[in-house]
C-alpha cells in the first residue's frame, strides 16, 4: 500500500462478472483475511483491517478471520463501510480499490459518498500482487452446448 501511494485499500468479495460464488482465482478476501463467506467487503489501513458481512456470516467470520482482522456487520446497527472512512479516516486521503471487480452502481455509490477522498482504479490488484505464484490460475474448462430440447433454442438464435 505505501508503495503504491494508498492510505486505505477496499477488498470487495467478487469478480468481474458480479458473481456471487466465484473462482478459488478471485477469493481475494479468503486469500488475505481467511474468511471464507460469500459476501464480505474488506478495507485494510496502515493500523486496521476490517471485514463487513452479513447475519448469515457472524459467527463462521469470528473463527475464521486471521489474527489482527476485525468483524464489522453489515446491519443498521453497525456503521458502514463509507460511514467508518468518513468517521476515521483523514479527508483527501488516497484510497485504492480495484473497480473492475465492482458494479459500476457500488464503485460510483462509494466515490460519491466519499466525494472528499481520492480514488484510484487499482489495474495491477494489490491483492493478486501479494498473492503472486500462489495465487490459483483460472479454469479453462471447454463450453458445453445444450442441445435444443433442453434450451428452447439453438445457440446462434440466442
Amino acid at each position: 500500500m505505501k508503495e503504491r501511494g494508498y492510505d486505505a485499500y477496499i477488498i470487495p468479495h467478487g469478480d468481474q462478472h458480479d458473481n456471487e460464488y466465484i473462482a478459488e482465482s478471485d477469493e481475494r478476501i479468503k486469500f488475505i483475511s481467511n474468511f471464507s463467506g460469500s459476501n464480505g467487503l474488506g478495507l485494510v489501513t496502515k493500523d486496521v483491517a476490517l471485514m463487513w458481512t452479513d447475519g448469515r456470516y457472524y459467527i463462521q467470520i469470528e473463527k475464521e478471520l486471521y489474527p489482527g482482522w476485525k468483524m464489522k456487520k453489515m446491519s443498521r446497527e453497525d456503521e458502514s463501510l463509507t460511514q467508518y472512512i468518513l468517521k476515521n479516516i483523514k479527508k483527501n486521503s488516497t484510497i485504492g480499490m480495484d473497480f473492475s471487480l465492482f458494479t459500476q452502481e457500488t464503485a460510483m455509490d462509494i466515490k460519491n459518498k466519499l466525494n472528499e477522498y481520492n480514488f484510484v482504479d487499482d489495474l495491477n490488484n494489490l491483492i493478486d500482487d501479494i498473492w503472486g505464484t500462489l495465487k490459483p490460475k483460472y479454469n479453462c474448462n471447454k463450453v458445453l452446448i445444450l442441445p435444443v430440447e433442453f434450451t428452447g433454442e439453438d445457440v446462434y438464435n440466442k
